[in-house]
């Protein structure tokens, strides 16, 4: 499973829950788990944080290798 990415890279949390961060300097962008109303994995972002279609796209790439919930 790829986890870095360009720009960032994830990391796990719990079995159901990843850490979305930085490479350049590690800061917290997020997380992804699974929205147990929708039962899909879901991307929340940290507060004010700013995402460029780059990052968007290896971010959905990411959530598209895990296990469907």
């Amino acid at each position: 499973m790829k986890t870095r990415y360009r720009f960032i890279y994830f990391v796990p949390l719990t079995d159901d829950a990843w850490i979305c961060a930085a490479n350049r300097d590690d800061t917290i962008l997020g997380s992804v788990d699974i929205a147990e109303d929708w039962r899909k994995w879901v991307f929340n972002p940290a507060d004010l944080r700013r995402f460029s279609l780059d990052c968007l796209q290896d971010i959905a790439h990411f959530m598209g290798q895990l296990k469907k919930p």
